[in-house]
């Protein structure tokens, strides 16, 4: 076993050793962003019931519950967009 069989057994090893802990950073950041994208489609989710709440309070002749309702859609829209990563 000659010195440039043990530096190729190393530097394989170490390049074995880059690769797995790449791949756990990516897992990582991966698992970090699928999270926050549910947190802010959360946000708006609950917006979008917010906003039929108030739609509900308010007069069913008024422009204002129409502009509630159309608000809160538009809330749940967004919400999907980025569950879907957009």
């Amino acid at each position: 076993m000659g010195d440039d069989d043990k530096l190729d057994r190393t530097a394989a090893r170490l390049m074995d050793d880059w690769r797995e802990t790449n791949e756990s950073w990516t897992q990582l950041i991966e698992r970090i962003d699928a999270a926050l994208r549910r947190a802010k489609a959360e946000v708006w989710r609950k917006a979008a019931i917010e906003a039929r709440i108030e739609s509900v309070r308010k007069d069913e002749t008024s422009g204002y519950q129409r502009a509630s309702r159309c608000l809160a859609d538009t809330y749940d829209a967004r919400a999907a967009q980025i569950e879907e990563g957009e």
